[in-house]
């Protein structure tokens, strides 16, 4: 799969292709790789389950539909907050669909997330709804009023998550 980005050919990207510190390959390529070589080795671990390859790329597969199924597509930009949950395979899900992933960390709050949301514009925000006490679903809810591209917000609970993946 190529990667095309808005970096035009005398920029970046193409000397960190000559460097060799970029190549086009995609994460779920390198997945599909591992998949086809070792499907039941484990692939990811977090305190309530652990994954092989194979699942791995199967919830990441039916995670995309998940997200084309809400309106998610080709070029959008979705902001993801998560912790180092499982659910993070969200990230696997939008570059299938080639979305761009806009990844933060979940100790911003609101003053850092409303510039980056007018920045990136992004579509839809995956996050926790709750976690170490904070609630990010009544965060996400108040920027959402003020930034107009944000049209869905999928929250994850700690036990079970309401995103499609």
């Amino acid at each position: 799969m190529v990667y095309e980005t808005i970096l035009t050919p005398n920029d970046l990207a193409d000397r960190y292709r000559a460097a060799g510190w970029w190549s086009d390959r995609l994460l779920n390529d390198a997945l599909a790789e591992v998949v086809a070589q070792h499907p039941g080795r484990t692939a990811l671990v977090d305190a309530r389950r652990r994954m092989t390859y194979a699942e791995l790329q199967a919830r990441a597969e039916q995670c995309a539909l998940g997200l084309v199924d809400l309106g998610v597509r080709r070029g959008d930009a979705v902001l993801v907050q998560l912790p180092n949950w499982s659910e993070f395979v969200a990230t696997l899900a939008l570059e299938r669909i080639g979305a761009v992933i806009n990844p933060v960390a979940p100790i911003f709050r609101e003053r850092e997330l409303r510039t980056m949301l007018r920045l990136a514009a992004p579509v839809a925000a995956i996050f926790a709804s709750q976690f170490r006490g904070w609630d990010y679903s009544a965060m996400f809810a108040q920027l959402q009023s003020k930034t107009p591209s944000l049209r869905m917000l999928i929250g994850c609970r700690y036990r079970r998550c309401t995103n499609p993946c």
